[in-house]
């Protein structure tokens, strides 16, 4: 079977409401929205784990998804879905490594 990945991402600056349309969206029958709102991954995929073990992001370690394979498992879910997407306010700030033009 083919790996669903997110054919939407939510981006948006913190306390614009990006949790509440995640939210609605999530009560919708055709959308699928990953468990995890803010898994981060594209803002910090490849940067290495020390740099979060130092004071750069000491309170994030933990927070977001690192490797692809775990990004996969937040859609294992979502075969049936129209949909598919995820929210993460840090893409809008990083939006030059998620978003190449």
């Amino acid at each position: 079977m083919k790996d669903k990945l997110p054919n939407f991402l939510i981006v948006g600056a913190t306390k614009s409401g990006t949790t509440s349309l995640y939210y609605y969206l999530k009560q919708h029958p055709e959308i699928y929205m990953s468990d995890s709102k803010e898994p981060r991954f594209f803002s910090f995929y490849g940067i290495p784990k020390h740099i979060f073990l130092k004071n750069v992001f000491p309170n994030l370690e933990n927070t977001f998804i690192r490797d692809w394979e775990s990004y996969l498992l937040l859609f294992q879910n979502s075969v049936n879905f129209k949909a598919i997407g995820e929210a993460s306010t840090s893409y809008l700030f990083h939006h030059e490594r998620v978003i190449k033009i």
